[in-house]
């Protein structure tokens, strides 16, 4: 089971649009992670903010970094009940997908405002 996962945003407004109004979570309460506790874990010498959010049995730590991801791989895959509503909502916010084909059928992705990736899978009915 995982507990939690941790990302990055750049920035609090952003980061709120797409996690509260494209992906439908709420907000928690966050914490700033001290410099000392910082450099031992991460290995990165200053106080950052961490906000809360989370859906259902999907909780996310997102790290305020003041810039944007660079990971090419690393993404959260999750479930919607309407995958073309939900992409027509991200255009709402200015979230292009992308797509690509595998086996005869879609895989599409999306990015944060910061750049982490997300892959949208539509729930089987």
């Amino acid at each position: 089971m995982i507990a939690h996962l941790g990302l990055e945003g750049e920035d609090e407004h952003k980061t709120d649009e797409f996690y509260l109004e494209v992906l439908g979570m709420s907000k928690k309460d966050g914490f700033v992670l001290s410099a000392v506790l910082g450099k031992s874990l991460f290995g990165v010498d200053k106080e950052i903010e961490i906000l809360n959010y989370s859906k259902e049995d999907l909780f996310l730590e997102v790290f305020i970094t003041g810039k944007k991801q660079q990971n090419a791989y690393t993404h959260l895959c999750i479930e919607v009940d309407d995958r073309k509503a939900f992409i027509e909502n991200c255009a709402k916010h200015g979230i292009e997908p992308t797509v690509g084909l595998k086996q005869g059928r879609e895989i599409i992705f999306i990015k944060d405002f910061t750049g982490n990736r997300f892959e949208i899978k539509e729930k089987q009915k």
